[in-house]
């Protein structure tokens, strides 16, 4: 009876690739480690294994090749001939060409195997020691994003960091990682048990809300029984023996539904973690690859490179792996690039002829940390600070004066290097801006650290999970906000008596360490509050190579939370990266801490009282928001916030007119569409009114009609912005604009 190809196509595939992949490392094992008769030993039982399950399912070309595979190794088990660069080169050309044939049976192309006459002619030359011509061998057609994608997740990430044989390879290789972004979005293999437990956490859910739905019957007689005895007048000795029966009840409810609210609570809880789970992809999804990049990008440079690589079990969100995936292959590509000498150059500074790249990963709290780590020659300051000199020569006097911390930013700005010349590895134009956009459209940090003559350190901080968050809420000026706690080193709260001047800037010590002190409050252009006496609350915040003790208000307490991303027309706002409600249901802005210190770091505020002094008050223009739908009236009211002015909120036109009516607005932001009082009839009443005829009004709807439109330009609408077209910087724009042409002085 023959077996049937189609039933177990799927398992076939993905045994076959995990298969590939494991032969490939076992390859580079023992090119550098020529005694290891395990990494051998293993090798040929992985050849095997893939050759019978091909000759199972009757794949004769996939069988014919790994069974030639397989010969050349059974001769360097025999001692005739040792891995060197040229046989490790042909191997991965053989493992390339399965690959290609595992996508085109995936693509129902059939077993397509172009060149495996030569790679078989190749095998049987290896065997008998004869020499070869590696770059004779026919190469691969171009492949296409859509074909690796369909060979799979494992394909698409290998394609990534793999380059093939001939022309093809470029076009792979300089890829980047893309393919493999579309191979973690595309599928999730879920373990059965998983999905058993969730489903009967639904159930267990199900049967508890039941219960709570009997329970609501029950009150529901209760006051039934109230409202009778109250309608048929009882005797009030009868009337207070039914209450104390009811208020007995009543208790016993309450008790029996705090426990079965505790219980939905809890089991709410657990079926969260339970379907983030499923989200979740273990590291080495991205890091199991590297191995090979690493092999033939060091060979292509003349160099010998090995690469460790620890903890690639910590799972993740596939959201947040999909953006590391990128960073991680540059940062490596770097490291062998433009970190790791040559064999000459490290022998003469007393170092093993081989460099060393490693990656460490471990999971601390709710957010990883990825450690990319190589032992070259470390960054060259000086060279640094020359290149930041040629391109802004007008600064030339600042950056002569920079420390190394300060230094350090100008690598994460687009299109900066300090090389004159690229590679076929770097000078494509992506640099460390890439990584750090990368990284903190991740919600996570990068911190870099390096050391001449000993290397360079990139430390990636990730949350765990692309959907909660930890963090810290903090007041400033006295609005709240949340930070996320990955940005967060420690929490502090300082005495005045701590806190000192160097150079008009306030600092205090830590750990040998002068620190600055930055407000808060100042960053975001709000007013600064007068300070109390007694303990200063300063959260210390890691940036890409430096500590910045950040000074708020207070700080009220840290929280795990689901947090919400901003709506696509308001991502531009770089200080906000999403929102959280608190425990009162309050709308809460998340700061985007890197977007925060770099604010900090470009004003160079000198003397923060001086320039926000109390008197500025009276210089900040004041604006009302008006919005029925909370999420909108907040983010704008944060928005505009963080522009330096005066905001305060309504929640319909009659809510405005009450606010209008009991202070003075230079300019009005509202709705149209809104419940007792609408937008246009708001807009009627301001220009009604002799004291608000002059003040600008932005109308921000949905409303795409000509009429309409038509009719607010009638009563005398400033601007009218269109939802559907609507942007960040549209809005504060227009409202720059309109504050400026005001011609009445503020009094």
């Amino acid at each position: 009876m023959a077996v049937s190809k189609e039933k177990f196509m799927a398992l076939f595939l993905d045994e076959f690739r995990e298969n590939l992949l494991a032969a490939e490392n076992q390859i580079i094992v023992l090119k550098n480690d020529q005694g290891n008769s395990d990494a051998l030993a293993l090798l040929l039982r992985t050849l095997h294994t893939i050759k019978g399950a091909a000759r199972l399912l009757q794949f004769g070309r996939i069988e014919r090749l790994v069974h030639g595979l397989e010969n050349v190794f059974k001769g360097v088990r025999e001692g005739r001939y040792a891995i060197d660069a040229r046989l490790a080169r042909f191997f991965f050309i053989g493992l390339d060409h399965l690959r290609f044939a595992a996508a085109a049976i995936q693509e129902g192309r059939g077993e397509e195997l172009p060149g495996l006459e030569g790679l078989l002619e190749a095998c049987e030359k290896i065997s008998a020691n004869e020499a070869f011509d590696v770059m004779a061998l026919e190469p691969l057609p171009a492949v296409t994003p859509a074909v690796v994608a369909a060979a799979g997740p494992l394909a698409a990430a290998q394609a990534a960091v793999a380059p093939l044989a001939g022309p093809a390879a470029s076009a792979v290789f300089s890829a980047g990682s893309g393919l493999s972004n579309q191979a973690i979005d595309a599928s999730i293999r879920v373990d059965a048990a998983t999905i058993d437990r969730s489903i009967s956490l639904v159930n267990t859910l199900t049967v508890r809300q039941l219960r709570l739905r009997s329970g609501v019957s029950q009150l529901e007689s209760l006051e039934r029984h109230l409202d009778e005895a109250v309608r048929q007048g009882e005797d009030l000795r009868a009337l207070r023996k039914k209450i104390s029966g009811v208020s007995r009840q009543l208790r016993q409810y309450r008790n029996l539904y705090s426990d079965q609210l505790f219980e939905i609570e809890h089991g709410t809880h657990e079926l969260r973690d339970a379907v983030i789970s499923m989200r979740m992809l273990p590291l080495s999804t991205v890091l199991e690859h590297l191995p090979r990049m690493v092999e033939e990008a060091a060979e292509a440079l003349g160099k010998d490179v090995r690469i460790a690589i620890r903890g690639d079990s910590v799972h993740l969100d596939r959201t947040v792996l999909s953006k590391l995936s990128d960073p991680l292959i540059h940062l490596v590509r770097n490291a062998i690039d433009h970190g790791i000498e040559s064999p000459e150059e490290r022998s003469r500074a007393g170092k093993p002829a081989w460099g060393l790249v490693e990656i460490d990963c471990r999971t601390e709290g709710n957010r990883i940390s990825v450690t990319i780590r190589d032992d070259g020659r470390g960054l060259d300051y000086e060279s640094i600070r020359q290149k930041a000199i040629s391109l802004w020569p007008e600064n030339a006097p600042d950056i002569k004066l920079m420390g190394n911390d300060e230094l350090v930013r100008f690598l994460f700005r687009a299109g900066f290097s300090t090389r004159s010349s690229s590679t076929t590895l770097s000078g494509r134009g992506i640099g460390l801006d890439i990584v750090k956009t990368n990284i903190e459209a991740a919600k996570g940090q990068i911190q870099l650290d390096s050391a001449a003559g000993v290397g360079c350190t990139f430390t990636l901080l990730l949350p765990v999970s692309a959907s909660t968050m930890d963090g810290m809420f903090v007041l400033a000026a006295g609005s709240k906000y949340y930070i996320p706690s990955s940005a967060i080193t420690r929490t502090l709260l300082l005495d005045s008596t701590d806190v000192f001047h160097i150079r008009q800037k306030e600092m205090f010590a830590l750990d040998g360490l002068n620190i600055a002190i930055s407000d808060l409050s100042v960053c975001l252009q709000l007013d600064r509050r007068p300070e109390k006496a007694g303990k200063v609350a300063v959260l210390l915040v890691r940036g890409a190579s430096d500590l910045v003790g950040l000074r708020v208000d207070k700080i009220l307490g840290y929280d795990s939370l689901v947090y919400q991303s901003l709506p696509a027309s308001l991502r531009r706002n770089t200080l906000i990266q999403g929102v959280v409600f608190d425990s009162a249901f309050d709308i809460i802005p998340i700061l985007n801490m890197w977007a925060v210190l770099d604010r900090l770091r470009s004003v160079r505020l000198m003397d923060t009282h001086k320039r926000f002094s109390s008197a500025s008050q009276l210089d900040r223009p004041s604006i009302l928001v008006v919005d029925d739908s909370i999420s909108t009236r907040e983010i704008e009211v944060s928005m505009l916030s963080l522009e330096g002015y005066d905001v305060i909120g309504a929640v319909d036109g009659v809510d405005a007119l009450e606010k209008i009516h009991a202070m003075r607005f230079d300019l009005i932001v509202s709705d149209l569409n809104m419940p007792r009082m609408d937008g246009m009839k708001l807009l009627e009443n301001i220009r009604n009114d002799e004291a608000t005829k002059a003040t600008p009004v932005i109308l921000v709807t949905t409303v795409d009609e000509a009429a309409t439109k038509a009719r607010a330009e009638a009563l005398g609408v400033s601007k009218y912005i269109l939802k559907s077209s609507f942007e960040q910087d549209n809005l504060i724009s227009s409202v720059r604009q309109l504050l400026a042409a005001l011609k009445e002085p503020r009094l």
